[in-house]
């Protein structure tokens, strides 16, 4: 179950973008990203007939910060899932990354908890030959490893950042290879589509100076594991994304369930003096 949201986001991710593209030491021109914290409530929006999910619900806090030549993200969270016979699971996880914004070193650390008793720890930095080049991802908890990334991989805020690039230039977006360290190689395929492009103002569930005068889109994002012939998903996101990198809208599909999270609060961050 991938739990992440990149805002990206990462992700899980929100995560979490092979389509080559180059992230310039600034953002890409004609975007102006909002660094921000956002917090948001978790909760079951729909089940499949078959599950026996009854109810979900939990908190979820990003943040996107500008550091000047590197992108740092954080998402804390837990969720709650409740079933028919009575067992309730605690799900609850910490990313913690840091990417370079010419998209060629990013280094990440991921706390997951199961349970009360069940913890597992993800550290470990990864490097590009270049923005749209191979490399390398060496993992450090829980064991010492090397990850080979193929051609056209691309890091967490570079993907968001891409995204955000090709919808504001109305061309589609389709295909990325993305690596963010979570899973068993820590790569996936991630695909993207436009549900529809929503003027500023438009269909508004949470007000905020930060995003009142802004275009947005819906999109939903589906991963796919690389080394795996599965031509279905192995989860999906829906969310709206604004044109500075806000998201609000979020909706994660985990096959039998699903859960949204609502936006409750926004702040913006500073940067740090750059």
């Amino acid at each position: 179950m991938r739990l992440f949201f990149w805002g990206w986001l990462q992700t899980m991710a929100l995560g979490v973008v092979a389509l080559a593209a180059e992230v310039s030491a600034a953002e890409p021109e004609g975007l102006d990203i909002q660094p921000h914290r956002a917090l948001y409530t978790m909760e079951l929006s729909a089940v499949e007939e078959n599950s026996t999910v009854v109810h979900a619900r939990g908190q979820f806090d990003f943040e996107w910060v500008d550091a000047c030549d590197a992108w740092t993200v954080s998402q804390r969270a837990l969720l709650q899932v409740g079933h028919s016979d009575g067992r309730v699971f605690d799900f609850g996880w910490t990313y913690s990354a840091w990417e370079r914004k010419d998209g060629t070193a990013y280094r990440f650390f991921i706390t997951r908890r199961f349970g009360n008793d069940q913890k597992e720890e993800v550290r470990g930095e990864a490097r590009l030959d270049g923005a749209a080049g191979s490399g390398t991802a060496r993992y450090h908890l829980p064991a010492e490893r090397e990850v080979e990334l193929p051609p056209g991989t691309i890091f967490p805020s570079g993907h968001t950042l891409d995204l955000l690039q090709a919808l504001k230039e109305d061309r589609p977006p389709s295909w990325w290879t993305l690596f963010d360290g979570s899973g068993d190689e820590g790569i996936y395929g991630v695909n993207a589509a436009v549900a529809r492009s929503l003027a500023p103002g438009e269909m508004v569930e949470f007000r905020s100076p930060l995003t009142e005068d802004l275009a947005s889109w819906r999109v939903s994002l589906a991963f796919f594991n690389m080394d795996e012939n599965d031509s279905l998903p192995d989860q999906e996101q829906a969310f709206r994304l604004y044109e500075n990198g806000i998201a609000d809208q979020l909706t994660f599909d985990y096959g039998d369930f699903s859960v949204k999270a609502v936006l409750e609060e926004l702040e913006p961050l500073t940067s740090g003096g750059c």
